[in-house]
């Protein structure tokens, strides 16, 4: 029986152990984590209930970690804090292994209570696609110093849930020893701040790759898109805190109805900037609408790429995006051209969805993980336009324009910037941002550059639909002039 038991969960473990995923890279992920929880607290239930009816000693770490874990499941919460992730990560990652590790020891006499319990975990594990690791729990610290240094908070008060109740500069982490010594009754906080030192000297060195070269000339990472200039990083972080703009150029900014192709349909909007233009569509995106979105695309989500070469167009992934992506065509889900026709009514521009020669791409949607960002960069693809793309954008041009859709609204953080014009642009959820990525010559527009900032409390979600080159001959005619500004929505 015991040989048969341990080919069982030997079979078991080894399906499903070398399936990875970076959870830590989408809140929504993570929160079906957390859902899946109680379906192993009840696994130990019955593990330890059965354990004792068959006279069996129970391990002191089994009995108090269960107790632990059922409080936190009669309070769950929908994981928007980073702490949050960080804690439910380091749960699974140390503790339910450590739980497992003590069922199934070596020296341990595995029966039925044994098996089932290691079933349970692999029948999560291939639920989710995988099993925390590590490197999670280790991204997840990376991100909560990340968001010290754009949004300067307490980082002390930030791990006991206060937000913003002082402004605290870059110090070494290091003073986090200190609330450990404040607190030494505390078990959860001297675990925690244990980890945090630890992970000090890599963390400190991944957080300041924001730091850039020691340069004042843009420029952009040899073959990709993601921009390092000192100014501009400078200007991003602000950004992300507070508006940069004047009292002045803010009067010059106002809100309007907009006409559109059909004269009795105007729409809501809100010039976020001026030269280059910058628009804020509102409530042009219903709530069905966004729920359809997220749901169909939340079991189709892998981890978000970044061009890795435009000479070639190949992707890769990027510690400078952390997010979690999913494509949706118009052609597969049919729902979604009523959404297409709105951004065709709304911008004057083709956007009709082909498998070739189309005029827009599918719609990308996107879940940002802990502390969830995307650091400075352009959506023009430039020579990687015909090479990064699929049949059915291949020969479509450039991506002249840009449509994001706000799904989710963000309680902190996560706002679109754009460091060379000082804007910013708040999430708000059934709101399109809008703009040009080129000049009327065709040019890429520099000045572009944009940014999604760190979501410090929430799970931003958003859609982009690219409108490219291909079919806008007569919507948006190209000007002989790099300089003119376009005088089009």
């Amino acid at each position: 029986m015991r040989i048969d038991a341990i080919f069982f969960v030997t079979v078991f473990s080894l399906k499903f152990r070398f399936v990875l995923m970076d959870f830590y890279s989408s809140i929504f992920t993570l929160t079906k984590l957390s859902e899946n929880e109680s379906k192993l607290i009840s696994a130990l239930q019955r593990f330890i209930a059965e354990q004792e009816v068959e006279g069996q000693s129970i391990d002191g770490f089994l009995k108090e970690f269960l107790k632990t874990t059922e409080k936190i499941a009669e309070d769950a919460k929908p994981i928007h804090s980073p702490i949050d992730a960080f804690h439910l990560l380091k749960r699974w990652v140390d503790d339910w292994q450590k739980c497992f590790d003590i069922a199934l020891c070596s020296e341990c006499t595995i029966d039925e209570p044994e098996i089932e319990f290691n079933s349970s975990r692999s029948i999560i594990e291939s639920r989710l696609g995988g099993w925390p690791q590590r490197s999670d729990l280790d991204a997840t610290v990376e991100a909560i110093f990340r968001l010290w240094d754009v949004y300067e908070f307490d980082l002390r008060d930030f791990l006991h849930g206060k937000i913003f109740k002082n402004n605290m500069p870059w110090k070494s982490v290091e003073l986090l020893k200190e609330r450990a010594k404040e607190e030494p009754e505390n078990k959860r906080l001297q675990n925690d701040f244990k980890y945090f030192e630890s992970r000090a000297n890599s963390i400190l060195d991944n957080v300041t790759v924001l730091e850039k070269p020691n340069t004042n000339i843009i420029m952009i990472i040899p073959t990709t898109r993601i921009f390092y200039e000192e100014d501009m990083i400078r200007k991003y972080k602000t950004l992300c805190r507070r508006i940069m703009k004047s009292h002045r150029h803010l009067s010059r900014l106002f809100c309007f109805y907009k006409t559109t192709d059909i004269p009795i349909f105007r729409v809501k909007a809100e010039l976020a900037n001026i030269k280059p233009n910058i628009y804020l569509f509102h409530d042009v995106i219903s709530d069905n609408e966004v729920d359809y979105l997220r749901n169909t695309s939340s079991e189709k989500m892998t981890r978000s790429t970044i061009l890795e070469d435009l000479s070639k167009g190949t992707m890769k992934v990027a510690e400078n995006r952390i997010s979690m992506t999913a494509w949706l065509s118009d052609i597969q889900y049919p729902i979604l051209k009523r959404i297409t026709s709105r951004v065709k009514m709304i911008t004057g521009l083709e956007t009709e969805y082909k498998e070739r020669f189309s005029n827009t791409e599918q719609y990308q949607v996107v879940n940002y993980g802990v502390g969830g960002m995307y650091r400075p960069h352009l959506d023009a693809l430039f020579e990687a336009a015909s090479k990064s793309s699929g049949p059915d954008t291949n020969e479509s041009g450039e991506r002249i324009a840009t449509v994001m859709f706000y799904l989710s609204d963000v309680m902190y953080g996560g706002a679109t910037v754009f460091p060379n014009v000082k804007a910013r642009v708040s999430v708000k959820k059934g709101s399109a941002a809008f703009w040009y990525n080129t000049h009327l010559d065709g040019e890429v527009d520099t000045r572009m550059c944009h940014a999604g900032c760190p979501v410090l409390v929430g799970s931003k979600w958003v859609s982009n639909k690219w409108i490219r080159e291909n079919g806008q001959l007569f919507k948006k005619p190209c000007g002989l002039k790099h300089h003119l500004q376009d005088t089009k929505l």
